[in-house]
């Protein structure tokens, strides 16, 4: 798969995966697809993207972003569609 926009990559899933879940208000991180082994394809978003997002949405600071991302987002499971989460590598 070449690199998709997120509308593309939404579309990409809703014909794939229409249990996919998308994280609301932050399409501009939504990077790509993962499949998971035995569960389907799911969103994968980029962390540091939302995190981004997050201060500048909801005017974070980013200590209180990266908290309100781990908490909320990441912490969020719900269930074999919920979206992956891609980190940066380490340089």
């Amino acid at each position: 798969m070449d690199e998709m926009s997120p509308n593309e990559i939404k579309a990409y899933l809703e014909d794939v995966n229409p249990d996919a879940l998308i994280c609301d208000g932050l399409d501009s991180a939504l990077v790509g697809v993962v499949r998971k082994p035995c569960q389907g394809e799911v969103a994968m978003y980029d962390e540091d993207l939302c995190i981004r997002l997050l201060m500048s949405d909801l005017s974070m600071t980013y200590s209180e972003a990266v908290d309100y991302f781990e908490f909320n987002i990441v912490g969020a499971y719900l269930g074999p569609d919920t979206p992956v989460f891609r980190i940066a590598a380490a340089e």
